[in-house]
């Protein structure tokens, strides 16, 4: 996975939770990720595919909730990216449950 726009903001926010390097190696990447096709049938009878995505991203915590995000212009990278963030909202306030996030255009 290459280097993205969020490490240094995630070095340092693993840095200030004192992290050993196996959590932090965890934490690098997503533990699941689903790409999938929704058909919808239109009003007018067309069939419209959509594309969608599933993040996981991390299920030490416990079972994987998160939200769902439907915007023309989300992907694949920015679904990972609100997944990791949840994370580790959940890990610090101690969330009974790990994060996950979806999102279609």
């Amino acid at each position: 996975m290459p280097k993205d726009s969020s490490t240094p903001v995630l070095d340092r926010t693993l840095d200030r939770l004192d992290l050993n390097d196996d959590a932090r190696k965890m934490l690098r990447r997503a533990h699941k990720r689903i790409e999938m096709t929704v058909p919808i049938r239109r009003d007018d009878g067309t069939l419209a595919l959509f594309p969608a995505w599933r993040v996981q991203y991390n299920n030490v915590l416990g079972p994987t909730k998160g939200g769902v995000r439907f915007h023309p212009g989300v992907n694949l990278e920015e679904t990972t990216e609100l997944a990791r963030w949840m994370t580790i909202k959940c890990a610090r306030w101690t969330c009974p449950s790990a994060a996950a996030r979806a999102a279609s255009r």
